[in-house]
């Protein structure tokens, strides 16, 4: 598998999945903040630069909260909570950068909740299972579909919207899945589909990913215009999607392979992160797939509301 260059990842305590928010973020900055242009300052060193420029420049306002649970880690399932203690010390990252099993030394085909409980920055391979936990948070809760919108915002406001469906089959990290037949060592399976507009509607990619570290994924595009299935590499998972800025790789913050980069932590730090002002629970349809519920607020965006600059 053809290595991609190094990427560095600041280590952030929001993606461990094992921490709680503390209600002070720095000591300068506190829930009910409003930053701005004015006081952009209280956020420096606490955001990406090319956000702060934003806020430097007026054209992004912070609103500062909390998350309004007392420990996020209730929120998961119960077998999700119990695999925190069970899993603790039991896998491993080998030399190809897979999940091992520290006992047997083979490749964990399957496992219950998130792989790695105690996340030390001392540790030479701790980026590596952040993101396999990061990765897990799919995976917990087995079978899924959505929709979602990508959309194109200009300084002069809204461009165009895409509309999508996102449908997973994960093969490991629910109890469930230890039922499923997985001879070819299948990690998950996911098909995207472009549902609208209509030049692009039933554009689709279709993703097979293997728990073998050194195995590509076997990824198929279809392509209404030309009605042809096409083969894609590993590396087709970084270009561009259907014209936007977005690859099939940032789905999720990142949907690719661990061991396709080359990690190094750079750091820990506290940081300012985007959430959504509630906790909204995943329910089971009548398929077996987890869904949100109508109580989900939907996020208004400022180009949708009128006299927005």
């Amino acid at each position: 598998m053809r290595r991609r260059p190094t990427y560095l990842l600041v280590f952030m305590v929001s993606l461990l999945c094992l921490l709680s928010m503390t209600s002070t973020v720095t000591a300068d900055v506190v829930p009910g903040d409003v930053i701005d242009s004015s006081n952009w300052q209280k956020a420096e060193g606490l955001l990406p630069k090319p956000v702060l420029d934003w806020v430097k420049r007026g054209e992004f306002i912070l609103d500062i909260g909390e998350l309004d649970v007392e420990d996020p880690t209730k929120i998961r399932s119960d077998y999700v909570l119990e695999a925190f203690e069970t899993n603790r010390g039991k896998y491993g990252i080998d030399e190809d950068g897979g999940v091992v099993d520290k006992k047997t030394g083979k490749l964990a085909m399957f496992m219950v909740g998130f792989p790695f409980s105690d996340l030390d920055p001392e540790d030479p391979v701790v980026v590596e299972k952040l993101m396999y936990n990061h990765l897990y948070g799919q995976h917990v809760y087995g079978f899924f579909k959505y929709r979602f919108q990508l959309i194109w915002v200009a300084a002069n406001g809204f461009e165009r919207e895409v509309d999508c469906d996102w449908q997973g089959a994960s093969m490991t990290g629910f109890p469930e899945a230890q039922k499923l037949r997985n001879s070819a060592g299948v990690e998950k399976y996911s098909i995207l589909v472009v549902r609208k507009p209509y030049d692009l509607s039933g554009t689709a990619i279709m993703t097979h990913r293997f728990f073998d570290p050194t195995k590509s994924d076997n990824t198929f595009g279809y392509i209404p215009a030309i009605r042809r299935v096409r083969r894609m590499s590993a590396a087709n998972r970084s270009d561009a999607f259907i014209g936007s800025d977005e690859c099939v790789d940032d789905v999720n913050g990142y949907d690719g392979k661990v061991p396709a980069f080359d990690w190094k932590l750079l750091r820990v730090q506290e940081a300012i992160i985007a959430f959504l002002p509630g906790v909204y629970p995943f329910v089971q349809n009548r398929y077996g797939e987890w869904s949100t519920t109508k109580d989900v607020k939907r996020v208004i965006y400022g180009y949708e509301k009128e006299g927005w600059q």
